[in-house]
């Protein structure tokens, strides 16, 4: 079976921990293997409450999902405000979701104030702009810039190269592609995707022959560009705040276990 991987560098140990292990909250569970006290309770109670907000986003149940999100930012899950980071960085994507630029913006202030002299949310800022700047001018040019920058300062992470952070700079890309309706953009960067493994720069032997598959995680990013772009679904450029607009491919990047969203 075909392997890849998706370093997510925005989720906590802890997520990934819960994602990866049997279930703790059950009739037999225990927080045997991390220890019982209540910094691990709280620990894994906050993880809980962030995956049902996340189950929600995959169902389309964006107001809800916001709320279950700040059920996370209770002081009664919280061992120290930096654990506020992981519900916060969720909020602040719902709202991207929805359109709601200028609230996803004050989201990642928090993330910004936490780390002024950090970089990881730099990208995310200039993308929040890029959609302003794209939505009040009603042009598509300042998304065009925005994945050019990404392509540039990416390059050897993407295709034909390939990095740790592959998968989550094509996430932002596929999603900026789609906002915008360029199908036939989108189409043609997931096909580098296709051909490095083809290649055999990230696929081995046997699964080599696999990479213009279903087996392959982007098959469905491009059987949703193709889908879109034969029924002409619009752009997103003129939707309003609060409109939640987005094509196949977004939709597909949601619901899919391999991709970050």
């Amino acid at each position: 079976m075909m392997r890849f991987k998706s370093i997510l560098i925005f989720f906590p140990v802890t997520l990934l921990l819960f994602c990866c292990l049997p279930p703790l909250f059950g009739e037999k569970s225990n927080f045997a293997p991390f220890g019982n006290d209540e910094r691990t309770r709280k620990i894994f109670k906050q993880e809980q409450i962030i995956k049902e907000g996340s189950t929600l986003v995959e169902e389309g149940r964006y107001e809800e999902a916001i709320k279950k999100y700040k059920e996370a930012l209770n002081p009664s899950v919280l061992n120290e405000e930096r654990d506020k980071g992981n519900a916060i960085y969720y909020i602040e994507k719902v709202y991207k979701l929805q359109g709601k630029y200028e609230e996803a913006l004050k989201e990642l202030q928090w993330s910004i104030n936490e780390n002024s002299n950090g970089t990881g949310w730099f990208d995310e800022k200039l993308e929040l702009e890029a959609l302003i700047k794209a939505r009040d001018t009603n042009s598509t040019q300042p998304i065009y810039e925005h994945i050019e920058y990404l392509k540039k300062k990416y390059k050897d992470q993407l295709p034909p190269n390939a990095g740790a952070y592959s998968d989550i700079v094509a996430t932002a890309i596929i999603r900026l592609y789609d906002h915008i309706g360029d199908f036939d953009g989108g189409i043609q960067f997931v096909e580098g995707f296709f051909k490095r493994c083809a290649d055999g720069i990230t696929c081995k032997g046997e699964e080599r022959k696999l990479a213009y598959t279903p087996k392959h995680p982007y098959f469905p990013i491009k059987q949703a560009f193709l889908q879109d772009k034969a029924e002409g679904q619009p752009s997103c450029i003129d939707a309003k705040p609060g409109e939640v607009c987005m094509g196949r491919a977004t939709k597909a990047l949601i619901q899919s276990n391999y991709f970050p969203w």
